[in-house]
């Protein structure tokens, strides 16, 4: 067995464990850990390990194990020595008889010799450190540390040393002699080169500590209660943390403008807590009990929501005017509960028991239905249908007519038992047979008293006459014989209608009212006027009766002559196109709807379209489609200019038209191309009609008149006498009449065949023909003659005028004429009013010519252009009746036959039957004033290209918010216009939120611009160039000092919410406020204080009303808006 080893306990530092490690050649690693098991690794060389592992004994005795030190995570450090009280160790085995020697050093050791230690404290190689000893002891080589140093990381360090990297660290041998100890806590160290730290040492790093009065926050002193440079609600609080910016609470904050709400820091965030008598909804302070200003059940009641609307209960709400209802709101909408002792029927009330105005056999019963009738009781009498056989009674809620015995009721009359049928004696009432429908007679039964028969028999209820009346036709050319036995013939149903002849003695076949409009598909329904000439053939023919005295309705004052008629739609819009290269949209009282300027001047009347589009072609080869509210829908590129060639739509969704290209075009309506083009050789004034079977007839200068198919093939031209600048119309047999420069009026058939040709007694230029009812022509030329045809081309009529005719003639529904006369560039010329027989019934004169005829409205008002730069409107007045007309006022007299004095000037214009003063708005501070318009699809701009603008002026102060459309705080998009001053500059800003997304613009006005005197701002968002724009009395800001990071390219501005004008700070006077969908501006502009709409306003505020809370709309939109809290009227305008 192997010898036992003792383990010495060495003096405490004496030997170090990793010297121990380098020299021994087999060293045992014993646990330190009490009542362990000795685990003994090996580290000696492979031949010691070969050694020991030879043979299979075990060993028989335990090692001995002395403990080599006290701390159980880190034993001290041992050193193997043989044991002392024995020169020699054995090692035995029991059993064997060989024994061995035993070697205790390593022989290739410095401090060995042989396998024997050599005498201590001999020198060994140096371990090249200078505060070391190098000795051997016990054959090991032995580098005690000299006492004051210490040795770290194989460097000596003499006491007090300093850490070179932190000098909170040295070398403090007693406490640890191979790292480096802690100096004592306060002890100073490097300084931050703050003042209010204190750079001292603790637990071995420097600390800097800001004083009690300091926080350090990103290397920084901060005074203790300094506030955030962006947070107001964080500050400097040493007592909470010192180093970083604590929450503050309970402190003022920044005010939200708001003068309901107590703005305080709460934990770090600015709270905006509203007081107790308000709400603050939608940026604005509302009272509590103040009512929603669109929503009459909805209301500010603190107690359940100080930032929302809250539903009324069992408030009273607007009436319905019904006696039997009670008004309250519940559950946020104005109901109207119906009383117990009524029913609600037909939004009618009706007291219980009340019979049905239809029926006395349905009544009022509550408790049934209250909305609906009920029956009344079986047996009731009810209402008499005035026939002898029938008693009247209700049976299940129905009047019921039941048939007297001994009565027939048959064909809604009564007959006798027996009484033949008025139709034939061969069938006849039986009662008991049926009382509702005929039985036959006998047959065989003699039927001679039938109405036309002399004699014969009857037959299965029918008589089978053997001789019948003579027929008695005579000269009925159509309709029933005298006898009413005979069918006198019939006549052409498209063209023609039975009629009894003057005399009464004759039916004769007659024109159907001068003939139809041909297929009138493709223009606008119920309008009264919808192109030249009324209709697609060019009767010329409205249905109202014009006015039997000349009374003004109004005069609208254009910039350029108005040589065409205008076109009127179904809604009383007026259509005009003037010389000026604008196209007008008036209201029927004459006020302005839109204005659209083309590239140059317009003679033509525009042409409506079945979706409402209007058309017109202009003097820059262009025709262009507006939609109804003015916006162009597309324009087309002609090869020549348009004169006086009107657009004709046919049925088959074409516009066609003339050019001074010698062209005439088929447009298709829809998408703007070109679907043919015809050629003539000369230029095309003449507007062209469009016959019932699609064919389009229009004359040329080329002296033709051309018939071309509906495909832009030429069916046939005819040659006249010069050139033809007048425009067909088409009869009701498909006749085709024009008038030509040798003063004839010719009648064509569909083939271009000559049917007659008459006199008009003067040259015809572009007078064009029209037809009446009865299939007179009238037809006037420049001798100033308006001559009336008769069907087969006699003269009927001649009325002659003071000045040539150049115009075509409006026929309204009692056949009267309207035209006018003049020539163009020649001064002076008339209106005429002419009945069917050629009187006089009316003229107007004017400075200069009329070459319009008459549009007839629907209420019979009749429309002219002219070239005094006028559209004139007359009608009939009642008595002392007044209205507007075009910026003036108007009266009628007490007989109601003409004006009572000059009409009164409206410098405020003249709509919605208000004669309009100029004037503004005043929006008292703080939102205490408002006005609102509600949500509408109009406000919603599709994309950021837009223009507000506004007249603005403030009492004092600054104005702050002055628009907005939404509620900023949500994540709806929304747009705000506001202006803040400074005593030095003023600030325009234009805001957008989309989904919670701000994009803003700010640009700066300087020089002490604050608004006190009358101010006009723009903003403007250009889409398509990514700008922003702003105007301050029209001059360009180039000082922009905020905009956004990127373009809001893909914010669509489709949010709902109110739209509201208000003085955001201190009271604010407002005018001419204008939303419109374009970029209006792009360089510096003089700003007008009358501001006009067009198809891209959105909204337009002139607030010349005066009175009231209600805000016309100008705009073809009509946004009206409404007034509330403090806001009034001011005659302070720009």
């Amino acid at each position: 067995m192997m010898a036992r080893k003792s383990i010495l306990k060495p003096e405490p530092g004496a030997v170090r464990l990793r010297h121990v490690l380098r020299v021994l050649p087999l060293f045992l690693l014993v646990s330190a850990c009490s009542g362990a098991d000795l685990k003994v690794t090996d580290f000696g060389d492979q031949d010691a390990a070969d050694a020991q592992s030879d043979g299979d004994e075990e060993a028989s005795e335990e090692d001995e194990i002395i403990e080599a030190g006290e701390d159980e995570t880190e034993p001290e450090e041992e050193e193997i020595v043989p044991d002392g009280d024995e020169e020699d160790a054995e090692i035995s085995d029991e059993g064997e008889e060989e024994e061995h020697e035993a070697c205790v050093c390593d022989a290739a050791g410095p401090c060995c010799d042989g396998c024997q230690p050599i005498a201590e404290g001999e020198t060994c190689p140096d371990d090249d450190l200078a505060c070391t000893s190098d000795a051997c002891e016990i054959g090991v080589c032995q580098h005690r540390l000299a006492s004051g140093f210490c040795l770290i990381d194989d460097a000596c360090m003499e006491k007090d040393s300093v850490d070179p990297e932190n000098a909170c660290l040295h070398c403090d041998p007693a406490t640890a002699d191979d790292r480096w100890s802690e100096v004592a806590d306060g002890s100073p160290c490097p300084g931050d080169a703050l003042d209010c730290t204190a750079d001292l040492c603790l637990e071995g790093e420097c600390a800097h500590s800001p004083d009690a009065e300091h926080c350090v926050i990103n290397g920084v002193c901060i005074d203790a209660g300094t506030l955030h440079p962006e947070l107001p609600c964080y500050a400097c609080d040493p007592d909470t943390a010192s180093i970083a910016w604590s929450p503050v609470s309970d402190q003022p904050c920044p005010s939200d403008g708001l003068g309901c709400t107590d703005d305080r820091c709460q934990n770090g965030e600015c709270v905006h807590e509203v007081e107790s008598r308000f709400c603050a909804i939608s940026g604005a302070c509302v009272s509590a009990g103040a009512r929603h200003p669109e929503f009459e059940c909805l209301l500010c009641d603190p107690d359940l929501n100080r930032t929302a609307w809250s539903e009324a209960m069992g408030v009273e709400c607007t009436e319905d005017n019904l006696a039997c209802t009670f008004d309250l709101c519940m559950e946020g909408e104005c109901q109207h509960i119906i009383s117990e002792e009524n029913c609600l029927i037909g939004g009618a009330c009706v007291a219980n028991g009340a019979p049905g105005p239809d029926s006395a056999c349905q009544i009022c019963s509550p408790q049934e239905d209250p909305l609906g009738w009920s029956p009344h009781a079986d047996g009731t009498p009810c209402a008499d249908d005035q026939r002898a056989c029938t008693t009247d009674a209700c049976q299940n809620g129905a009047c019921t007519h039941v048939v007297v015995a001994g009565f027939c009721l048959i064909g809604n009359a009564c007959y006798e038992d027996g009484q033949s049928s008025p139709a034939t004696y061969c069938q006849y009432c039986d009662a008991a047979f049926s009382s509702r429908q005929w039985r036959n007679r006998q047959t065989g039964a003699d039927c001679s008293l039938d109405q036309c028969v002399v004699s014969g028999h009857c037959d299965g209820g029918a008589c089978l006459a053997e001789e019948y009346i003579p027929n008695d036709c005579g000269d009925y050319e159509c309709g029933l014989s005298p006898s009413g036995c005979f069918e006198c013939g019939e006549c052409d149903p498209d063209t023609q209608i039975c009629w009894l002849d003057e005399a009464g003695d004759r039916h004769l076949c007659a024109p159907d009212r001068g003939g139809d409009c041909g297929d009138a598909s493709g223009l606008q329904n119920f309008s009264p006027w919808p192109m030249h000439a009324q209709c697609p053939t060019h009767q010329g023919r409205g249905d109202a009766v014009g006015p039997a005295h000349p009374t003004m309705k109004w005069i609208f004052e254009t910039e350029g002559d108005v040589a065409s008629a205008p076109a009127i739609a179904a809604d009383g819009t007026i259509y005009v196109a003037s010389g000026d290269g604008k196209v007008y949209a008036l209201y029927d009282d004459g006020a302005v709807k839109w204005i659209y300027e083309t590239g140059a001047a317009s003679s033509v009347t525009p042409a409506i379209g079945a979706d409402g589009a209007v058309y017109v072609g202009s003097q820059d080869a262009t025709l262009y489609a507006f939609t109804p509210t003015g916006l162009l829908r597309w324009s087309a590129d002609l090869g020549g200019p348009v004169g006086r060639s009107s657009p004709a739509i046919g049925g088959s969704g074409l516009v066609y038209l003339g050019a001074h290209n010698n062209v005439l075009y088929a447009v298709n309506r829809t998408n703007s191309l070109i679907t043919w083009l015809f050629p003539s050789a000369g230029q095309i004034d003449s507007s062209p009609a469009v016959g019932e079977d699609g064919t389009i007839y229009v004359g040329s200068q080329d002296q033709k008149l051309y018939a071309i198919r509906s495909n832009g093939t030429l069916k046939w031209s005819l040659t006249t006498v010069g050139p033809l600048r007048g425009s067909p119309a088409i009869g009701a047999d498909g006749t085709i009449y024009i008038g030509t420069q040798d003063g004839r009026l010719h009648a064509l058939d569909a083939a271009g065949g000559a049917r007659w040709s008459s006199d008009s007694g003067g040259e015809i230029r572009y007078a064009s023909p029209a037809i009446g009812q009865d299939g007179t022509i009238y037809i006037g030329n420049r001798e100033g003659a308006l001559t009336a045809f008769n069907p087969d081309g006699t003269q009927r009529w001649r009325f002659l005028a003071d000045h040539p005719i150049e115009s075509a003639v409006g026929i309204d529904g009692g056949g009267n004429l309207y035209f006018g006369s003049g020539s163009d560039g020649v001064p002076g010329g008339k209106l005429y009013a002419v009945d069917p027989d050629g009187n006089m019934l009316w003229s107007y004169s004017l400075a200069s010519a009329s070459r319009s005829g008459g549009a007839i409205g629907a209420d019979g008002a009749v429309y002219f252009g002219s070239d005094d730069d006028t559209v004139l409107a007359f009608q009939d007045c009642e008595a002392n009746a007044a209205w507007c007309g075009a910026d003036r006022r108007y009266h009628c007299n007490a007989s109601g036959t003409g004006l009572s004095g000059a009409p009164e000037n409206c410098p405020g214009g003249c709509h919605w039957d208000l004669c309009m003063q100029d004037h503004a708005i005043r929006l008292a501070s703080g939102f205490g004033g408002l006005l609102t318009a509600p949500d509408s699809s109009s406000l919603r701009i599709p994309k950021p290209h837009l223009t507000i603008e506004a007249w603005i002026r403030v009492e004092s102060g600054q104005p702050g918010q002055i628009l907005a459309k939404g509620t900023w705080a949500t994540s709806s998009v929304n747009y705000v216009l506001s202006v803040a001053c400074s005593a030095s500059d003023c600030t325009l800003a234009l805001g957008l939120n989309h989904n919670g997304g701000v994009y803003g613009w700010q640009a700066r006005k300087s020089g002490n611009p604050t608004p006190f005197a009358w101010t006009h701002v723009a903003t403007v968002l250009d889409d398509t160039t990514h700008a922003a724009r702003m105007f301050w009395n029209g001059e360009r800001l180039t000082n922009f000092i905020s905009v956004p990071t990127s373009w809001p390219s893909s914010i669509t501005l489709a949010a709902h919410g109110a739209l509201q004008l208000s003085a955001g700070l201190d009271t604010t006077f407002i005018d001419e406020v204008r939303i419109s969908d374009v970029p209006r501006y792009e360089n510096s502009f003089t700003p007008s204080v009358n501001l006009l709409p067009d198809g891209h306003t959105r909204l337009l505020y002139h607030m010349n009303e005066g009175s009231g809370t209600t805000v016309r709309d100008s705009s073809p939109y009509l946004n009206q808006g409404t007034l509330s809290g403090s806001a009034s009227w001011t005659s302070d305008t720009p």
